[in-house]
């Protein structure tokens, strides 16, 4: 499928999927007269332009991206016609997406298997080293691992683009110009997630942040951490196979729970 480049907070974002932009545009999450980009054409320019888009933006100027006029080049510099970025040419290889690009409960269960497969493990590391952890309360603790968990993810993110919830489903994250995140960026959006999407783990507070989250995903295809920093999150088709493994480690994360409980 054709991938686009577009310009959204004055900067280029991209690429993704020609279906995922049809349904920016449709939702009015583009402004109509957004600046795309793909392989093969010389210059960017504005939707309305294409036949492909021209038909698509919304008539009122979208809240969330704002009129896009121009595109930064490489050097930051303002330039209506920026081509791509080399990063981002090398991205159009890599994190070839495919399939719907607006998945709020794939992200969701790749997020719950990182933290069944963090946890655990941290877990385990506590149960050895710091026995005396695992007795304060739950809210507690939950707080505290999911703090700790969101280290981890940042160091994963920063490494290998993804975390192994992620990869799993094949979700992977990257800067608009198609490269990996640096530790900082990373940590700053695991921490944005910890407290705006998990609520710091904490009963009822998490349950609403993560409705808010869901929905405004769901609604302006992107949530407010990748927003802040102009991150773009790409997903792939997931195969049997790795639904298959994916049951296998809900499966052996409550194995793990319920022979916990029995010798204690």
């Amino acid at each position: 499928m054709k991938q686009w480049f577009f310009s959204e907070f004055e900067a280029q974002q991209g690429p993704v999927d020609e279906d995922v932009l049809v349904e920016r545009f449709r939702s009015g999450s583009l402004p109509k007269e957004t600046l795309v980009w793909a392989e093969g054409m010389t210059d960017w320019v504005p939707s309305t332009e294409l036949e492909t888009f021209a038909n698509l933006g919304s008539p009122v100027e979208s809240a969330v991206g704002g009129e896009a006029s121009e595109v930064r080049s490489e050097d930051g510099s303002l330039s209506p016609y920026a081509p791509p970025s080399a990063a981002s040419q090398v991205a159009v290889a890599e994190q070839v997406t495919s399939g719907p690009q607006v998945r709020p409960w794939i992200r969701f269960w790749a997020r719950s298997v990182d933290i069944m497969i963090f946890g655990v493990s941290l877990g385990i590391v506590l149960g050895m080293l710091l026995p005396e952890a695992l007795e304060i309360s739950d809210t507690l603790f939950n707080v505290l691992i999911l703090a700790v968990i969101a280290l981890l993810e940042s160091v994963s993110l920063a490494l290998f683009g993804t975390t192994p919830g992620k990869a799993i489903f094949r979700i992977s994250i990257r800067n608009a110009d198609g490269s990996k995140l640096s530790f900082g960026e990373a940590l700053v959006r695991s921490l944005k997630v910890y407290y705006r999407g998990l609520g710091l783990g904490i009963p009822l507070v998490s349950l609403v942040t993560q409705i808010t989250a869901c929905t405004r995903l769901s609604n302006n295809g992107i949530t407010s951490w990748d927003r802040d920093a102009n991150l773009t999150v790409g997903h792939q088709t997931i195969q049997a196979w790795r639904w298959f493994l994916i049951l296998l480690i809900i499966f052996g994360f409550f194995a793990l729970i319920s022979y916990g409980y029995s010798v204690e």
